[in-house]
Formats: C-alpha cells, structure tokens, sequence
C-alpha cells in the first residue's frame, strides 16, 4: 500500500484443497474484486452492520489484531474503515514475556501511559488518513513500537508499555468515532471484548460505554462467521458484497463488485449467481479474511 491505495493482497488458504478434502463449492479471495475496482477490499464487516444496526446512530467495532469500525444511523451516512491496531500491538508485547495475551487486560490495568510515547504512536500518519482505509500487520508489526519509539521517546517497560499500547488503541478508535459522530451506541465484537481494561478506556476515551455484540444477539467471537456466511450467499446469488452509501462502495471502490472466486468453476451461462453457478448449494465454504 502506497499513500493508502491499496494494490494488493494476499489470503492464506488454497480453495483447491478445501474443495479436494470436503467436495464442497469454495469461495475464496473475497478482498480481490473490490481491490480490482479501487476499493481498499476491507474492511468487509460493514456490509453485515449496515443492514443489522442502521435503527440508531451506531459505531461497531471490531476488535480483533487489527480495529475495524462501522459508523451506520448517523446523519454523515455509512462509513467503515480501519482506526489502527487493536490486540495486535499488545499480543506481540506479552510475546516478549512469554505469554499469549495480557489476559484481562491485567498488566495495562496495573500500568501507567507514557504520555510522550504515546503522543508519538498518536503522530503516526497512517491514523490522520480518511476513511475508507485499510492496514494490517505489514504497519502494525512486532517491531513497530520499537521502530516508531526510537530515539529521544524510548519504549516503555513493564506495564506501563500494556497501558500506553492500551490507550493508543482506545484513542485511535475515538479519533474516527468522533470525527463521524456523534453515536448513541457502541457495540464492540472480537477478541477485544475479553480485555476489560481496554474496553474501560475506549468508554472514556468516545464518552460512550461499549456494549458486546452479544448483547443484540450475536455473538462476539462469531460475527466473522456470520460475515461470511453472509458474503457467501450474496457472490453465489451474485450480488455485491460491499455496502454503498450515497457515493458508492464504502470501501472506496469506483463500483459495487461481487466478492470471490469459486472452486471449482461453473460454466458461465449455465444459471444465475456468480461462474454461472445453476442451484445454490446446501454447503458453501467460504475462506475467512482476518479484520
């Protein structure tokens, strides 16, 4: 990605040997289309928001390595993109302690945020973009902190480290939520939800207390799955996968694009949905794309 026009990207998974091992149809490269079209092919979720909570003024965030948010209901229209890092920043810091996770945000509970090194991770110019933006851990990366630190800030230790990564994520989320606010509700999904810490300060840093996923009836550690089902029925009846607003793919795509290729391929011409697919199936597997 070069000043935020994405060219690319790549999906981990062969659709060939999906389809070998179960003998279902496979849909895969679900970002590819919309990448095609000048869309930044993420994130996808705002198709699944869009038409489960435009009833009120909505932020859904997804907290997963990387935080996604959907802004639907509010007078400024559909926007999705991005905010930066969300566990990923602190997953690769309880890496270097040996650990998974700071399990219940415990450490950055216990800890105090640098304010300068924070004000250094909040300077990075990839959080000043617009919405529709998309980043990975091609930016966020293990040595990111230590690369973006370097010099007169220097990295933080113990648990203060936890905290000021902790804040750093709840800050960049409240940035993009005010900036296309105000909302009334902050529905939050993802691996995120399990580190009260970081929940705690998103409520403080947006003025407005998350509740999960779970909550209106899905649950948290399965949107994704939903997602996917979902984006799975729209390329096989084919439709677009992505959700418009009055100027087009949010995503930022020049047109609305049916997402995925299937495997094996249909004959085009033999029926509706996408390769010309005749019946929908029963099954249908659809690749996972991580955020």
């Amino acid at each position: 990605m070069e000043d935020g026009v994405v060219v690319g990207t790549l999906q981990v998974g062969d659709a060939a040997f999906v389809h070998a091992a179960t003998g279902l149809p496979v849909l895969d490269r679900l970002r590819s289309a919309d990448i095609a079209a000048g869309g930044q092919g993420a994130p996808l979720a705002s198709t699944l928001d869009a038409l489960w909570l435009a009833d009120a003024p909505t932020a859904a965030l997804n907290l997963g390595g990387i935080a996604n948010v959907t802004i639907v209901g509010t007078p400024g229209g559909l926007v999705t993109g991005d905010t930066g890092p969300a566990n990923c920043l602190l997953d690769a810091a309880a890496a270097q302690l040996g650990r998974d996770r700071d399990d219940d945000g415990a450490l950055s509970a216990a800890g105090r945020v640098d304010e300068a090194a924070l004000a250094r991770l909040l300077a990075d110019p990839y959080l000043a973009r617009p919405l529709p933006k998309s980043t990975g851990r091609e930016h966020f990366h293990a040595g990111y902190v230590a690369e973006r630190l370097a010099g007169e800030v220097g990295v933080p230790t113990g648990p203060d480290l936890f905290a000021t990564l902790a804040e750093f994520t709840a800050r960049s989320v409240a940035d993009v939520v005010a900036a296309h606010g105000p909302v009334d509700r902050l529905v939050v999904s993802g691996g995120g939800v399990a580190n009260p810490d970081l929940l705690r300060r998103i409520a403080r840093a947006t003025g407005v207390d998350p509740v999960t996923s779970d909550a209106l009836g899905l649950p948290a550690q399965a949107k994704e799955g939903y997602l996917m089902g979902l984006l799975g029925w729209l390329s096989w009846h084919g439709l677009p996968g992505v959700a418009c607003a009055p100027g087009g793919p949010v995503t930022g795509a020049s047109r609305p694009a049916v997402l995925g290729s299937l495997t094996p391929p249909v004959p085009a011409g033999v029926g509706g949905g996408i390769a010309g697919a005749p019946v929908a199936p029963r099954r249908l597997v659809v690749l996972p794309v991580p955020g």
